[in-house]
């Protein structure tokens, strides 16, 4: 069984996320890269804290942002489905 880099890298001692995270950290948690995260700080997707001239994310923002964005993936399908099929039905109805 192999090891998760980024959960052996980010975990504190009690298993869990420390308070406040790197840019870098949080770029491991998502897999994306740093113009993503600049990108999704500018849209307010996820908040940062700033502390001189460093950036930091607060752990729970993060579990938020990642929870947020699992279930947006998983709900993705449905709503696509929902969408073109409502759009189909009014197109039929103005046809009619």
């Amino acid at each position: 069984m192999s090891v998760n880099p980024v959960h052996s890298t980010l975990m504190d001692d009690t298993g869990d996320l420390p308070n406040l995270l790197r840019s870098a950290d949080v770029e491991r948690v998502f897999g994306v890269c740093p113009r993503t995260i600049r990108r999704w700080v500018k849209a307010g997707l996820l908040p940062v804290v700033q502390v001189g001239r460093s950036r930091f994310f607060a752990a729970s923002d993060v579990r938020l942002t990642l929870s947020n964005r699992l279930m947006g993936a998983i709900l993705a399908p449905y709503r696509t489905h929902r969408a073109t099929r409502s759009s189909t039905s009014i197109t039929a109805n103005l046809t009619e």
